[in-house]
């Protein structure tokens, strides 16, 4: 009779956990904020983020102003072409390295397998900010997938 009754009490506790556990997982899912965007990492933080929530207006303003920048549909086509590679990736934003209107910041692409057997792979990579007349930083270069490979093409070198 004794066992009986610890039985019931032990799981009793385990569904609590477990339906504790689960309020908290969808209560989580709620999803990331944007935050400030008065340093180079913070707007790269927020370009991702915009990309990842579909916010592709706000993730184009992001854009610096160059001439080969693309306009708003071919960047907005590209990243739908790429949105299942999102779901795939996560982002890790590192030290940013800045000198004068120019800024590097580390990143760290982490592709998730595509099946449960296969391994996590990361991409040590990094992001070029310009920073504009207004003082503003924009993006002028990431890393694929969050990022058209058309996009800011290299230009030649005059001779």
């Amino acid at each position: 009779m004794k066992q009986d009754r610890f039985l019931l009490i032990l799981l009793a506790a385990v569904t609590v956990l477990v339906g504790v556990a689960i309020i908290l997982f969808f209560l989580r899912r709620g999803g990331q904020n944007y935050g400030a965007e008065d340093s180079p990492a913070g707007i790269v933080r927020n370009y991702v983020l915009a990309i990842q929530k579909g916010d592709y207006e706000r993730a184009y303003a992001y854009l610096a102003d160059d001439q080969n920048r693309p306009n708003y549909e071919s960047f907005q086509n590209d990243l739908l072409g790429l949105r299942q590679e999102f779901g795939n990736i996560s982002v890790q934003v590192g030290e940013t390295e800045q000198t004068g209107q120019k800024a590097l910041v580390a990143l760290t692409v982490i592709h998730s397998a595509s099946s449960p057997f296969a391994d996590v792979w990361r991409d040590n990579t990094s992001a070029i900010l310009t920073q504009d007349a207004q003082g503003v930083w924009k993006i002028a270069r990431m890393p694929y997938p969050i990022w058209g490979p058309g996009w800011y093409p290299v230009k030649a070198p005059n001779p």
